[in-house]
């Protein structure tokens, strides 16, 4: 359809402009750091939260577009104006209005977030959490140009169905997505092949645009960062935006279209309903920042990595494997690889090669496949807690046999004879 595709076309062109005049750095260009965490705190759930939110966002969408549904009829029957009102573009155009009335800005999103409202029904657990100090606020990077916009423009972590990240990748979600959606579309319309046209969507951030490209004004140019969950999360609100209309996978799981058709008109799909959770299914690891680690820029990758060294304890006790037990570098290294695509789609992940700064490569000496001898130098006299079950590090390490990391632990000052839930 020639008037949806010169319509996508300028939908992309006065949100890339909305982006680079009003909302960046205001709502892009902000920094988070999933490295420093309330240790010893329990994160709120916001899972059903924000998938309310999303979900009075798609319904006053669809109100709106029947309602244009509606006037497109001619004698009750549908025109050429009723296939564009029906047509992806639009109700995706619709969805993003509604989304960014209700989260104009990531100040107005955190400052929701840290309300009294919020924080009454999850008590005892942090709703949203901003550190006093961020990896980032290394005094020596001061004279930084791009600092102003580390110090200045910050969002807070939240957690959503057990993935930590930054509030700023929603606004990338909406936003990016959004452009990407578009540009998906535009490329769909002239022919490309799915993959074709994914590619070029995902070069918009990926790639040299100065606007909206995590190497130009987005990312290096104005923090000094190029973030790979940011790129992740620009490619997760593509997949949002596509699934409103059509089927979706998210790893191996198959997310049915979240609209309908009932007649002319749109309605809400069974999974679209208050009080569900259908929105977590869009939020995943690749969103964290400590486990899908940002690139750096010349001298500020070596600062930060000074920043996290101090806190690979804290990180170690933190980021646990699923069984309650100290992820080894192995582990780490594997899961950075794992998020290095989007479940095997490309999304712009790059590192910086030998130079990544990640966990991995600063809380373990080279080729310690064990536990971290930096934790042992940042925790003097304590290694991490038990697990849920009372098993400490020295428990996993003597059941599974590793007699040097055994010897290590008690040298730490570990107790051999903690009790753990056996007794």
């Amino acid at each position: 359809m020639p008037r949806v595709a010169s319509t996508v076309k300028r939908l992309v062109a006065v949100i890339a402009l909305g982006l680079f005049g009003v909302l960046s750095p205001s709502a892009d260009a902000h920094e988070t750091d999933q490295y420093t965490l309330p240790l010893g705190q329990e994160f709120a759930d916001l899972r059903v939260h924000f998938s309310r939110m999303v979900h009075d966002a798609i319904a006053a969408a669809v109100k709106t577009t029947n309602v244009e549904i509606e006037r497109s009829l001619s004698n009750g029957r549908p025109t050429w104006d009723t296939g564009f009102y029906q047509s992806p573009g639009f109700i995706a155009g619709q969805v993003w209005r509604e989304v960014f009335a209700a989260i104009p800005t990531n100040e107005i999103l955190d400052a929701e977030l840290a309300g009294d409202a919020l924080r009454d029904r999850y008590p005892g657990l942090v709703v949203v959490y901003r550190p006093e100090q961020l990896i980032y606020d290394d005094p020596l990077l001061l004279i930084d140009i791009t600092k102003f916009v580390r110090t200045f423009f910050r969002s807070s972590t939240v957690n959503v169905g057990g993935t930590l990240f930054g509030t700023d990748k929603f606004l990338h979600f909406f936003h990016l997505g959004k452009i990407y959606h578009a540009a998906y579309l535009d490329a769909r319309d002239e022919g490309l092949s799915e993959a074709a046209a994914l590619a070029r969507a995902v070069e918009l951030s990926a790639g040299a645009n100065p606007f909206l490209s995590e190497n130009g004004f987005l990312g290096t140019v104005s923090t000094g960062i190029r973030s790979n969950a940011d790129l992740a999360a620009d490619y997760a609100g593509l997949k949002f935006f596509r699934n409103l209309t059509e089927p979706v996978h998210i790893g191996e799981t198959r997310l049915p279209p979240m609209l309908v058709r009932d007649g002319v008109y749109w309605q809400l799909g069974n999974r679209v309903q208050p009080g569900s959770d259908f929105f977590a299914a869009f939020i995943t690891p690749h969103f964290n920042e400590a486990l899908n680690p940002n690139g750096f820029l010349g001298p500020i990758g070596e600062r930060v990595q000074a920043m996290l060294r101090v806190r690979c304890g804290d990180l170690l006790e933190w980021y646990r494997d699923a069984q309650g037990r100290v992820r080894t570098r192995a582990q780490f290294e594997a899961l950075e690889k794992a998020l290095s695509t989007f479940y095997g789609e490309p999304y712009g992940y790059r590192n910086d090669g030998p130079d990544t700064v990640s966990i991995a490569t600063t809380c373990f000496e080279s080729g310690d496949t064990g536990v971290a001898e930096a934790a042992a130098a940042a925790l003097p006299g304590r290694w991490p807690g038990s697990d849920r079950f009372g098993r400490t590090e020295l428990w996993w390490a003597a059941r599974e046999g590793r007699v040097a990391v055994v010897q290590r632990l008690i040298a730490a000052v570990e107790n051999p004879n903690a009790a753990d839930i056996d007794g």
